[in-house]
């Protein structure tokens, strides 16, 4: 983005060879970053891989607590916990995901 940035700052002063050069430059800095980005959402799936099951349980044993919950603010305790849970999970922090998981369950498991 930077090197866009200076390439259309001095477009008028750059030689054809010189636009040309800053433009693969900022090419190659993207694909770096896209790569750098799959390799980290992929470290992240692995390191959460374990607990994926124990999510897709909280998450369905979610909804069924809140079919049948009996007072509004049981409904909104459990809808918070999972909202904090998608939020964690869109972090890629494994601690915090792990974090929120286990409030989803305790929100799950607290009074009616």
């Amino acid at each position: 983005m930077a090197v866009d940035q200076v390439r259309a700052a001095k477009l008028t002063t750059l030689s054809p060879d010189d636009r040309q050069r800053l433009s693969d430059c900022a090419q190659h800095l993207d694909d770096f970053a896209m790569q750098f980005t799959a390799q980290a959402i992929s470290a992240t799936l692995a390191s959460i891989q374990g607990s994926l099951a124990n999510i897709m349980g909280a998450t369905a044993d979610a909804q069924k607590a809140i079919k049948t919950a009996n007072t509004i603010e049981k409904v909104a305790s459990i809808a918070a916990a999972a909202v904090a849970l998608g939020a964690a999970i869109a972090s890629g922090n494994p601690v915090t995901i792990a974090s929120a998981a286990s409030g989803l369950v305790s929100a799950i498991g607290g009074p009616n």
